[in-house]
């Protein structure tokens, strides 16, 4: 996997379906500091996927996985076996089109790393999109991330009060 050797991120295995040579797995990109978590969707269409199939077609079969696994409004990463620039035409409409990935940007990140990677995906989606601050709501769930030893404070001392001090979008109300 290009993601766990080049990259240095953990993949969790998550699901295969052999129909459609398509292979689905999360992968840890919380590091980056971007709205992606640690769980980040991650699907690759193996060539087979693509063999004969219009953009059209496979950009359906992407969507059945999107709508499947309720993908629709997650930063989702695709890799393309070979040119994606159709279907990433056609992905561009979507209210959060997929980030894809095509062998030739596979290759300048396998070579340059994850500044390669953060370059990818910032041509690919909107600032707001990827910035890891919520200003209307509180995070939760797998977008909160990287507060792990104040979450253990907080909750290891039931008989201690706390205040949380700190500047504009630091985390203070999600926290």
């Amino acid at each position: 996997d290009w993601a766990a050797t080049k990259l240095d991120v953990r993949v969790i295995p998550f699901g295969l379906n052999e129909r459609r040579a398509a292979r689905a797995y999360l992968i840890d990109l919380s590091r980056f500091r971007l709205r992606l978590s640690d769980r980040t969707p991650c699907i690759e269409l193996a060539a087979e996927a693509l063999l004969g199939q219009s953009a059209a077609q496979v950009k359906r079969v992407l969507d059945d996985i999107l709508v499947a696994q309720k993908w629709q409004q997650r930063n989702v990463i695709v890799l393309v076996d070979g040119d994606a620039e159709d279907l990433r035409l056609l992905c561009r409409r979507d209210s959060r089109p997929p980030i894809t990935l095509d062998s030739a940007a596979q290759a300048r990140i396998m070579s340059d790393g994850s500044q390669a990677l953060i370059e990818e995906i910032s041509k690919q989606t909107h600032i707001s999109a990827l910035a890891p601050y919520e200003t209307s709501r509180p995070v939760t769930g797998e977008q909160f991330f990287g507060r792990d030893s104040e979450l253990r404070t907080l909750l290891g001392n039931d008989n201690t009060s706390y205040l949380i001090v700190g500047n504009r979008r630091m985390g203070k109300t999600s926290l």
